[in-house]
């Protein structure tokens, strides 16, 4: 159980990681090839982080009951980092999912695409989701040493 509860955390957390890096290629490949037509471009990307952001959050909730239910079953004081580290990173989600990609899309709906409050917001969307890879790329030596570790104390167990 133990492994494939680290498994399933490993695959969300590399799925959501994979898919914030992506997002950025993606939405920026979008506006290069669009360049002559930005309405389109901005249609796709909103679309696209709307989507991006729903997708986060349920990864995000897979990867964090599951690293739950690895410290509540298999207690080992090298999960807390991993999990603490997981929880921010899903504050940064939520933030994003829940607040700034909702309003950025009601402005682009009303129009307001280049109104101070949408660049504003938009300036906000980019330095979270930047955080967010970043905090993302810090848990994966997290995990592999929560992982490890645990695998290294079965090992010792059934000597």
């Amino acid at each position: 159980m133990r492994y494939l509860l680290g498994l399933i955390a490993l695959l969300a957390w590399a799925l959501w990681f994979g898919g914030t890096i992506a997002t950025f290629v993606f939405g920026l490949n979008l506006f290069h090839t669009f360049h002559a037509n930005p309405a389109i471009a901005g249609e796709a990307a909103s679309a696209m982080f709307i989507v991006f952001g729903k997708y986060e959050l349920v990864l995000a909730g897979i990867a964090l009951a599951c690293t739950s239910l690895l410290l509540v079953s298999y207690p080992s004081p090298r999960i807390l980092p991993f999990m603490a580290v997981l929880i921010l990173a899903s504050a940064i989600a939520m933030t994003f999912a829940l607040g700034l990609a909702p309003r950025m899309e009601i402005l682009r709906l009303e129009g307001k695409s280049h109104s101070a409050e949408f660049v504003k917001l938009h300036g906000k969307s980019m330095i979270l989701m930047t955080i967010q890879s970043a905090v993302l790329l810090i848990t994966a030596p997290l995990l592999l040493r929560a992982i490890k570790a645990d695998n290294h104390e079965d090992t010792k167990t059934r000597r």
